[in-house]
């Protein structure tokens, strides 16, 4: 695979390091540099050199997002900038790799498989992608 064609989103985290360390002549972007949750900005960037988009880019502070503004900062990060990246690639025939890893279990077996269904203690969110 040819890194340079791989864009990471959200490259100061804790995955988003790991990745530029692992990739790291793939370039990057934050939300200085490119706002996901922007549609007009996602739609003006030049995707033609992507073959590859990671998104390592979460509203991850659980604390907060129990609060209606970070409730709506998570939903706005986690859930309609994913959907943005969903349309993007589509149109642009790139691959996105989406991962989200924290807290979609409750606890209450152990260890959890592959297969469990997901148990996640808030409510259960769906995302509706936009039809392309």
């Amino acid at each position: 695979m040819d890194s340079s064609r791989l864009l990471i989103i959200g490259p100061v985290g804790q995955l988003g390091s790991a990745l530029r360390a692992r990739f790291p002549e793939a370039p990057a972007h934050d939300v200085d540099t490119l706002d996901i949750t922007d549609w007009e900005a996602l739609s003006k960037f030049s995707w033609n050199t992507v073959d590859t988009i990671v998104n390592a880019a979460a509203y991850t502070d659980v604390d907060g997002a129990q609060k209606p503004a970070g409730r709506a900062m998570a939903w706005q990060i986690n859930a309609q900038a994913v959907a943005h990246l969903s349309r993007i690639s589509s149109s642009n025939s790139i691959t996105l790799v989406h991962i989200s890893t924290d807290y979609v279990f409750d606890g209450t077996k152990s260890p959890h498989s592959e297969d469990e269904p997901f148990t996640p203690l808030a409510s259960m969110v769906r995302v509706k992608l936009p039809e392309i």
